[in-house]
């Protein structure tokens, strides 16, 4: 008979330097899936903070290694130590961590021994087959000793991610340590589907559908691979007869996509976007342009880092209001904007002290584009640099915080 496995539930999520540890609204929305099944569980939730003060306290001799974790090139957060503390944190309190883009879809066994998921079905013939996006174990066990007395190691003798913290890493360490100790589940126990097939293999998107998708399924894993470079968010509608898509960072930007060729891009804070959408000279080409890129701000800030969405958004306001021949159909296009987000306001942001600031701060925008489009255009501009001043002063919360 195996040890218990404790009922902890173990998320990370690590953000970009200058963006907000909030969970975004769809991780929030899969992490309550979670919570509704397993009311009798603790949730931690590990920030780039808190990860770090974990390792100086529990685990010091290993601080040096987690602070030589470097970001790599072109990406915004350090997946190394995204990987490493799922792992120091297992072994010391035990539990289930999971990745925090999945859905939970029904509960789980009671599991003796370290438990996780194949990523493919042909797993033989794939060297990082087993997943490090869900792990089960109880704490202190030998598997995850030798987990983490392995990191050192792998961090001298590989370069690649996967296989200095990865899939690949724990795949090689699970092997040597014997798969007849471990319970690693086919799919679709675990992962319903492999992630490089996820647009084959499912349409769901909620858990009611997932559950009656995947029968046999605990778990959905939405593989939206957050380290990936910044954010990226792809739009189920057409942009004159082509696909558009989001992507942000320390700026917004928008393409859009024709035969899967982009054609067009218009970055917030390069472009004057006026002058861009005026550059087309068929009415259709115009008017599409208007509604993506409105779409493009709403939905970054409703599904995405909201932070720097709502910075785009002031940008965006003073780069149309600062234009002398100004045309009436991009401030309506910016109150549009504007007016989306304060309908959905309650349930982009949590009721919280400062989300009530930056809901206000979001009224404040809109409020002083309503005074340009009555013709106070300097005491309009003045207000928004206010607005743009307040926002960038808030004290951003850091997220959950538990006991070290």
């Amino acid at each position: 008979m195996g040890k218990t496995i404790p009922r902890n539930i173990i998320n990370v999520w690590h953000t970009c330097p200058s963006c907000s540890n909030e969970l975004p609204r769809k991780f929030k929305l899969w992490q309550q899936s979670c919570k509704e099944l397993y009311p009798d569980y603790t949730f931690h939730l590990l920030s780039s903070e808190n990860s770090r003060q974990f390792i100086e306290k529990h685990y010091p001799q290993y601080l040096a290694m987690y602070d030589s974790y470097e970001i790599f090139d072109g990406m915004t957060v350090n997946i190394e130590r995204i990987d490493a503390i799922r792992y120091f944190y297992l072994h010391y309190f035990g539990g289930i961590y999971m990745d925090i883009d999945i859905m939970c879809l029904r509960r789980f066994p009671k599991w003796q021994k370290p438990t996780f998921g194949y990523l493919y079905k042909d797993y033989d013939g794939h060297k990082s087959a087993i997943a490090n996006g869900f792990m089960a174990t109880p704490a202190n066990h030998s598997l995850f000793l030798k987990i983490i007395e392995q990191l050192p190691i792998a961090a001298v003798a590989h370069e690649n991610v996967m296989d200095t913290t990865g899939p690949a890493f724990l795949t090689r360490l699970i092997q040597q340590f014997g798969l007849s100790k471990v319970n690693v589940l086919e799919m679709p126990k675990i992962f319903p589907f492999q992630w490089n097939l996820k647009k084959k293999e499912t349409k769901c998107s909620t858990v009611h559908e997932c559950r009656n998708e995947f029968p046999l399924s605990y778990t959905m894993d939405n593989y939206l691979q957050s380290w990936i470079p910044n954010w990226r968010l792809n739009f189920p509608l057409n942009s004159m007869g082509g696909q558009f898509e989001c992507v942000g960072g320390s700026l917004l930007q928008i393409t859009w996509m024709l035969d899967k060729q982009s054609f067009a891009t218009f970055n917030i804070e390069e472009d004057n976007y006026v002058n861009f959408v005026e550059s087309f000279k068929e009415n259709v080409a115009r008017e599409s342009i208007r509604l993506s890129s409105a779409e493009c701000i709403t939905l970054s800030i409703r599904e995405s880092y909201w932070r720097e969405g709502i910075l785009a958004l002031c940008n965006f306001a003073e780069r149309i209001l600062h234009i002398k021949q100004q045309r009436i159909w991009s401030v309506d296009a910016l109150l549009k904007i504007i007016g989306a987000l304060i309908e959905e306001e309650n349930e982009i942001f949590i009721d919280s002290p400062i989300n009530r600031k930056i809901k206000q701060l979001i009224h404040g925008v809109h409020e002083h584009v309503v005074e340009f489009k009555s013709g106070r255009r300097d005491l309009a501009l003045a207000g928004l640099k206010t607005v743009r001043k307040k926002f960038l002063g808030l004290d951003i919360s850091k997220g959950d915080s538990f006991d070290l």
